[in-house]
This record gives structure tokens, C-alpha cells and sequence, in this order.
């Protein structure tokens, strides 16, 4: 029998797994957490929460709890609107010397490498700057090696044309033993740094911080923490871009505005014009 946990012991083994992972696994919904050990518990074989407290003994098996918390993306240019508009910001950061992004939290590596990909086709993959957060070691590996699914392929294609983009989709892809994956050269203008969700901060402030389908797994409390983290990270007029299915907590007017309430797009209001 898999794991399972009353409200009790699962608020108790959250709080010892943040300690233990330095992950905020404590600010995780219960319900999504619950889910995920429930998963976890049954890949390893775990029948007792004293294994899986053992268990983070071993470095090996705490970066595979902290990835099976990690939820990947699996499609390219999802949400094709979105990178529609941040496309066209892109375009209006191209008199800037540097374009600074930072993505607080990457899983699979789908949604950076889309990233990648619009900033060469507009011209200003020479002038990117991203740092990417991760969690997990392996998780970073797997972003490096850019391997695509070859079932979502056929997604990935058609959220492409919805994007409009400038170039065959294919043009990025390269085959390699058998397997399709992503070019490692649009990986020049990353810089990884390991820790989860805001504790991987870029060294100076960014343009665009990019934090989507992260911030649903996590108690909206935590929310307030995660907006003023950002907040700091974040240029007056740069761009915060949410998942469509999130949304900054309230109050933000003070410091953000929402310029596209589709696609969870918000503007950081500039101080010299408030």
C-alpha cells in the first residue's frame, strides 16, 4: 500500500521535507503534494513515511523526490498567444544593449527554449541574458540535453504555427541517436542556478520575468511572498507573464498592472510615471 497522509502528518513530513530539501515544499497546496508523494511513494516503493524520511539521507534520492514535486512542461509554444506578446516586447527591448530574463523555476526546459527560439527570430538572441532556477540537479541535465517527445511533436508543430513564427520549427530540432532534441547552441545565453522557485535571483534586475504554471501549486499565502520577490527582481516597466490560469494576488495596483488579464501578462508600473 502507497503512501498516505491525514492533514496532520502531511503538514508535519512538508515542514521536515522543506528543512531537509531546502525546497519550500511547506508552501505547497496539500491536495497537489499529496498527490505527487502518493506518486512518488508508489515509483519507490514506500509503504511508511519513515522511508521516505531515511531515505533523504541519500543525495540521490532527495533529487528525485524534489524533481517528482516539479511538475514538467511537455509542449513548445503553449499558450501561442503569450509568446506572441512577448514577442512583440522583445521587439521593443531591441534598442537595449542587454535583454535580461529570468525564469524562476524551469522543469523541462520547453518554455525556455521557446524563449530562445522567439529571441532569434527577432533579432536579439545576441543581446539575451536568462538565468534560469532549477531544483534538481537532473533536472537541469534534462534541460541540457533538449530531448522532445516525439508524441508531442505533432503539438509542438501546430502551437507553432499558431505563434506565427518565422522559420520551420524543425530549423531548431536536430536528430541524435535516434532521438529529437533541441539544439544545445540556443543554450549560450543561459545561466543556470540552482535553487527552487525565487531563491535562484538573477544578479541584476531583469526586463522579463518569466513564472508560469508555478505559482497554482502553492498556497495562495505564499503567493504575497513569491509577487514581492519577483517584484524585486524586476525592472520598473519590465514584464511579469503568469500562467492563464493564475493571477497576481491582490492588492498588486500598487506596483503592477495587468496589460493582458488572456494571457496573465502584468506590467511593473515605471515610478518616474506613477
Amino acid at each position: 500500500m502507497a503512501l498516505n497522509y491525514s492533514i496532520r502528518e502531511l503538514r508535519e513530513l512538508s515542514d521536515t521535507l522543506a528543512k531537509e530539501t531546502k525546497m519550500p515544499i511547506d508552501q505547497m497546496s496539500q491536495s497537489f503534494l499529496k498527490r505527487r508523494l502518493y506518486l512518488f511513494g508508489e515509483k519507490k516503493g514506500i509503504k511508511r513515511n519513515e522511508q521516505l524520511i531515511t531515505g533523504l539521507k541519500n543525495e540521490v534520492f532527495k533529487e528525485e523526490l524534489i524533481s517528482s514535486v516539479v511538475v514538467p512542461v511537455t509542449e513548445l509554444f503553449r499558450d501561442a498567444g503569450v509568446w506572441r506578446k512577448i514577442r512583440d516586447h522583445f521587439l521593443t527591448l531591441s534598442n537595449q544593449a542587454q535583454i535580461l530574463v529570468w525564469i524562476p523555476q524551469i522543469s523541462s526546459g520547453e518554455e525556455l527554449y521557446t524563449l530562445l527560439i522567439i529571441a532569434k527570430e527577432t533579432g536579439v538572441f545576441d543581446k539575451l541574458d536568462v538565468t534560469a532556477g532549477y531544483c534538481a540537479s537532473e533536472t537541469k541535465e534534462l534541460v541540457e540535453k533538449g530531448i522532445l517527445l516525439s508524441k508531442k511533436m505533432d503539438t509542438n508543430l501546430y502551437n507553432y504555427k499558431r505563434y506565427e513564427g518565422k522559420a520551420a520549427l524543425e530549423d531548431y530540432i536536430e536528430e541524435e541517436n535516434g532521438s529529437l532534441r533541441l539544439k544545445s547552441s540556443l543554450l549560450q545565453k543561459v545561466r543556470f542556478k540552482k535553487g527552487c522557485v525565487t531563491q535562484g535571483q538573477p544578479d541584476s534586475k531583469v526586463d522579463l520575468v518569466l513564472f508560469r504554471n508555478v505559482m497554482l501549486y502553492y498556497k495562495k499565502d505564499y503567493h504575497i511572498i513569491l509577487k514581492d520577490e519577483i517584484d524585486k527582481c524586476l525592472k520598473p516597466g519590465g514584464w511579469l507573464c503568469l500562467g492563464v490560469r493564475e493571477q497576481l494576488p491582490n492588492p498588486f495596483s500598487d506596483r503592477f498592472e495587468c496589460i493582458d488579464s488572456k494571457e496573465k501578462i502584468y506590467n511593473k508600473y515605471n515610478a518616474l510615471i506613477q
